[in-house]
């Protein structure tokens, strides 16, 4: 069975959108998971706000940042509403577009397709409007690159399929993220004295990006670093001065995760005081997200990721068995084969194998 018609990933998609937490925090799993069932090669996500334009932006390809510009001026000059209607035209449900394979000869031919999508290396997209009848909230959009088929019809109905469920992921969070646990993105920068980026690696610039909540670039590459990062500096000044000062790090709180910056000094003149500074930063994930996909990325069944993901939040197996409905003997099974495949021995062992598991992979 393809991973496309995978019960077990309809069911991760599922969970995540029903988490009640910060739809961004969220998102970068449910596009990730949907661009695999349609064997897509990436996937974004366009938020609208209340006057029908993008107001956000999550996309996995870098490259969707940096042609941002020329999308807005194809906006702008009325391009796109010539070609499949504009964004705002989605959103507002009078125009629709979903398959680029629609559109064709006159997409490969666009200004849209040379002067957005080919420096995306994106050949084929299709669109899936998320609305609740009255009005659009977002947009999911998955692509293939030069070479690839162009989607099918069949799979796009796949990703119509989950609008309902993304709608529930964007009705505001029900609680808080709580617990934070590190994933695997971590990037480094330099700053001089006065707050000037002198070395910024991609993924520093990604990471910079969702910790200012700026994922619109309607400019180039920050230059300087930004307000909230200012205290940091200005703290790592008075440590390499010797005046008092707190403890060189920042956490930032906010829609797409927590982001950890500490500051170290890099060079030291004779007097001791630092010229240059490094700036390390590091994104936290909601621990409910990283240990749901843990369960599925280690191949948990669709029964068995409810079960357990339920089991490693603390429920008991007599509750686990009243919320689904069914008998506690069903439920007692369920646990014993997650326990088998996993080789642990307890609810707690459960948890931190999920979370160790999710840990591994997915990140902004």
């Amino acid at each position: 069975m393809g991973l496309a018609k995978s019960p077990r990933t309809h069911a991760y998609v599922r969970h995540l959108c029903s988490l009640g937490v910060a739809d961004a925090t969220v998102m970068p799993d449910i596009v990730d998971a949907l661009r695999q069932m349609v064997n897509a090669d990436s996937g974004s996500f366009f938020w609208a706000g209340e006057d029908h334009d993008i107001s956000a932006v999550y996309a996995q390809k870098e490259e969707v940042y940096a042609s941002y510009p020329a999308y807005a001026a194809l906006r702008a000059n009325g391009h796109l509403r010539r070609l499949h209607g504009d964004f705002s035209d989605w959103m507002r449900g009078e125009r629709q577009f979903r398959n680029s394979a629609h559109l064709e000869p006159a997409f490969a031919d666009s200004a849209f397709y040379w002067e957005v999508m080919r420096p995306c290396r994106c050949r084929h997209v299709i669109v899936s409007v998320v609305h609740d009848g009255r009005r659009g909230w977002g947009a999911v959009m998955l692509t293939r690159g030069p070479g690839r088929p162009a989607f099918s019809d069949t799979e796009q109905a796949l990703l119509d399929s989950f609008r309902s469920h993304l709608m529930h992921a964007l009705r505001p969070p029900q609680q808080v993220a709580g617990e934070y646990v590190d994933s695997e993105q971590g990037a480094a920068m330099l700053v001089d004295r006065q707050g000037r980026l002198q070395q910024c690696s991609p993924l520093a610039q990604r990471l910079l990006r969702f910790a200012q909540d700026d994922t619109l670039p309607a400019r180039g590459p920050a230059s300087l670093l930004p307000l909230p990062l200012q205290p940091l500096l200005e703290r790592l000044r008075r440590i390499g001065s010797g005046a008092p000062a707190a403890e060189a790090r920042i956490d930032i709180s906010n829609r797409w995760g927590r982001f950890v910056w500490r500051g170290y000094p890099v060079i030291a003149p004779a007097d001791g005081d630092a010229s240059q500074f490094m700036l390390h930063v590091h994104h936290q994930q909601a621990r409910q997200i990283v240990v749901a996909r843990g369960a599925h990325e280690l191949g948990l069944s669709a029964q068995q990721q409810i079960v357990g993901l339920r089991l490693a939040h603390g429920m008991t197996q007599r509750d686990i068995a009243r919320s689904l409905s069914v008998k506690e003997s069903t439920v007692i099974d369920h646990v014993r084969r997650i326990y088998e495949r996993l080789e642990v021995r307890d609810s707690g062992a459960l948890a931190s194998r999920l979370a160790a598991a999710g840990m591994q992979v997915g990140a902004l």
